[in-house]
C-alpha cells in the first residue's frame, strides 16, 4: 500500500514539474517577441521604424531580445532643414549589427522640394544592402493638388537620380487613396494601416501594423512593420551597389543668397534658427557678419522648449544683437499649455524685439479653432508684453485664414519664391514688416543653413522702428 502512494506521489510530481517546464518554456519564447506582435500573425518578415522620438536605443538588446525583427526604417530628415537628432547614431547602430536598414525623409508639402531632397541626400549616405530611399507624405496642408503632386514627383525624380534606385512611398491608407493612388503606381508602396482584422486591399511592399509595439532596449513604443514576401525577396529590393554621389553640396549653392544678403548695406538684414542648427560658434558669426541687424531665435513649440533657447537667448545679449522670440503653434496642444510655455521661457527687455507667434499649418478640420486661437494668443502676447505681437506664416495661409484676425498686428511673411528683393514692401498684395526670404543661407559659425530675413525699411527706418517698440 505504502509504495503505491509512494509511487502515484512521484507520478503527480513528475508530472507536475513537466508541466511547469513547458509553461516557462512557452513563457521564455513568447517574451522573444514584441507584446503587440504576439496578437497578428506571423507569416510576413517583421520590422520596426524608429525615429529621435523613441530616445536612446540600446540595438543590441533590441537584437538580442527580438530575433524576429528583419528589418528597421530610420527618420533621417524633415522638410527643408532638420535633420533626426538620432538619424546618425541608429544608422551606424544598425550596420553594426548587420540590420537591413532603410532611411526616410518627411515631407513638408509647404517647402521647397529640391531643398528637401538636399537635405536628405546631404544627410543619408546609402550602401550596398541598404533599403531604397523612402519619401514619408501624410499632409497636404491645403496646398493646390497639382501642385502637390507635381512638387512630389520632383523630390521622387531628384532621388532616383541620387541614389539610382526608385524611391518608395509611404502614406496612410485614407491619404493614400484620396491623393495619391492615381499618381504613383509604379513606386513601391509602404503603407499605414492599423486594422487588426485586415490588411490593406492593395498592393504593398511593407505594411505598417500598428504604432504601439513594445521592444526590449526601447523605452517607448514603435511602429511594426511587415514585408510582403521572403527574406530573398527583401534583399532583391535592396541596392545591389552603392550610390556615386552626384550633387554637391558645397556653399556654392549658397553663393547667391550670399550676395544677396551682403550686398546694399543700406538694408537690414537678419536670421532666425533654432535648436536644429546646433551649437553656434558665436565669435566667427560675430566677426564675419557684423551686418546681421536682428536674429530670431524659437523659444516654444506646443508646448516644448528649445532645447538651445535660453543659452541663445542670453549670448545675444551679451554680443550686443537686436533679439526677438518666437512660438510656433501646435494644433495639438490648448492655447493656454501654448501662452504658459512661452511666457515662462521668455523674459522681453529693453530693445528686444515683439514677441512672435508662428503657423506654418493649419489641420483640414481645425480651421475654426486655430483661428480662434491665434486671435487669443496674440491679445493675450500684447497684454503680457506690452506691445505688439508680430504674427509669422505664408501668404497662403495669410489669404485663406488669418487675414481679418491679424488685423492691425505686424507681419512677418514667409515666402521664397523670389529671390529678389521685393522692393514695394509688398509680396502678393501683402503689407509686411519683416520678410523671410530663404531657408538655405550658409554662414560662418552655424554648420547648418539659417533662415534669411529682412526688415521692411532701409537703417533710418529700421532704427525708428526699434524706438517705436522698445520697451518702457
Amino acid at each position: 500500500m505504502l509504495y503505491r502512494y509512494t509511487l502515484l506521489l512521484f507520478l503527480v510530481v513528475f508530472i507536475s514539474c513537466q508541466k511547469q517546464s513547458q509553461e516557462i518554456k512557452e513563457i521564455s519564447t513568447q517574451a522573444q517577441l514584441p507584446k503587440v506582435v504576439k496578437k497578428f500573425p506571423l507569416k510576413n518578415l517583421l520590422g520596426i521604424s524608429v525615429s529621435q522620438y523613441q530616445g536612446n536605443i540600446n540595438w543590441r538588446e533590441v537584437f538580442n531580445s527580438s530575433s524576429q525583427i528583419q528589418f528597421v526604417f530610420v527618420r533621417a530628415t524633415k522638410g527643408s532643414l532638420i535633420q533626426d537628432t538620432r538619424f546618425t547614431q541608429n544608422w551606424k547602430a544598425l550596420k553594426k549589427n548587420n540590420c537591413i536598414k532603410g532611411a526616410y525623409h518627411y515631407y513638408l508639402p509647404n517647402e521647397d522640394p529640391i531643398t528637401q531632397f538636399k537635405n536628405f541626400a546631404s544627410t543619408v549616405k546609402l550602401e550596398k544592402g541598404d533599403l531604397p530611399p523612402v519619401l514619408d507624405i501624410e499632409k497636404l496642408e491645403g496646398k493646390d493638388i497639382n501642385i502637390f503632386l507635381s512638387e512630389i514627383q520632383k523630390w521622387l525624380d531628384k532621388t532616383e537620380k541620387h541614389f539610382g534606385v526608385q524611391p518608395i512611398i509611404y502614406s496612410y491608407l485614407n491619404f493614400h487613396n484620396r491623393y495619391l493612388k492615381n499618381h504613383f503606381k509604379n513606386y513601391p508602396i509602404w503603407m499605414a494601416m492599423y486594422s487588426r482584422k485586415k490588411k490593406p486591399k492593395l498592393e504593398w511592399n511593407f505594411h505598417q501594423f500598428t504604432d504601439e509595439m513594445s521592444i526590449s532596449g526601447i523605452a517607448s513604443f514603435v511602429c511594426g512593420e511587415h514585408y510582403k514576401d521572403t527574406k530573398m525577396s527583401l534583399q532583391e529590393l535592396c541596392l545591389k551597389s552603392t550610390p556615386v554621389q552626384s550633387i554637391d553640396f558645397s556653399r556654392n549653392d549658397y553663393k547667391k543668397v550670399n550676395q544677396f544678403y551682403s550686398g546694399n548695406t543700406n538694408y537690414v538684414y537678419g536670421i532666425n534658427f533654432s535648436q536644429y542648427q546646433s551649437k553656434i560658434h558665436w565669435q566667427d558669426l560675430k566677426i564675419n557678419h557684423n551686418k546681421i541687424h536682428f536674429v530670431f531665435i524659437r523659444a516654444t513649440e506646443g508646448t516644448h522648449r528649445d532645447s538651445r533657447f535660453k543659452q541663445n537667448w542670453e549670448k545675444l545679449k551679451q554680443l550686443g544683437y537686436t533679439r526677438g522670440a518666437y512660438h510656433v503653434y501646435s494644433p495639438q496642444k490648448s492655447i493656454n499649455e501654448q501662452f504658459k510655455a512661452f511666457t515662462s521661457a521668455v523674459t522681453r527687455q529693453k530693445g528686444d524685439l515683439p514677441p512672435v507667434l508662428s503657423v506654418g499649418t493649419v489641420g483640414k478640420n481645425q480651421v475654426d479653432n486655430v483661428v480662434k486661437a491665434v486671435g487669443q494668443w496674440l491679445k493675450r502676447a500684447e497684454k503680457h508684453f506690452r506691445v505688439k505681437p508680430l504674427f509669422c506664416t505664408n501668404p497662403y495661409l495669410y489669404n485663406r485664414y488669418f487675414k481679418d484676425i491679424v488685423k492691425g498686428y505686424p507681419l512677418w511673411i514667409v515666402d521664397y519664391s523670389d529671390s529678389q528683393r521685393q522692393e514695394k514692401n509688398q509680396i502678393k498684395g501683402i503689407d509686411w514688416t519683416f520678410h523671410q526670404f530663404n531657408k538655405t543661407t550658409q554662414l560662418k559659425g552655424v554648420s547648418k543653413p539659417v533662415f534669411a530675413n529682412h526688415y521692411k525699411g532701409k537703417l533710418e527706418d529700421w532704427n525708428a522702428y526699434l524706438q517705436s517698440i522698445s520697451k518702457k
